[in-house]
């Protein structure tokens, strides 16, 4: 059994906000530059497994014109969630590097 390709693409994204925000709070071991390099990695990964996915379920579909359109528009929503999880990486690191200068003044 296959994932859904959708939940690959996205989980990335969504394990970066949740995991990002507990490094800039300190609640886990793992530090910030550690939990984005998984994380685009990550997403590298299952961009590809998602393409494989994708690919050989229009290879078997039957009855249905097997056109490589979905490919196309599939490779464009990964360039997006990309760019997307670049920003969401730069405002969290942004996030962080606000509050050890607050941490500083306020020593």
């Amino acid at each position: 059994m296959t994932p859904n390709p959708l939940f690959l693409l996205v989980s990335p994204l969504i394990s970066q906000l949740f995991f990002g925000q507990k490094s800039i709070a300190e609640r886990i071991r793992l530090k910030f530059y550690q939990i984005s390099l998984i994380n685009f990695t990550l997403q590298l990964l299952c961009s590809f497994w998602t393409l494989n996915i994708v690919s050989d379920r229009l290879k078997n579909a039957e009855g249905i014109i097997k056109c490589g359109m979905p490919l196309v528009g599939i490779i464009l929503f990964e360039i997006l969630l990309m760019i997307l999880l670049l920003i969401i990486i730069s405002i969290q690191y942004s996030i962080k590097r606000y509050y050890i200068r607050k941490a500083i003044i306020h020593k």
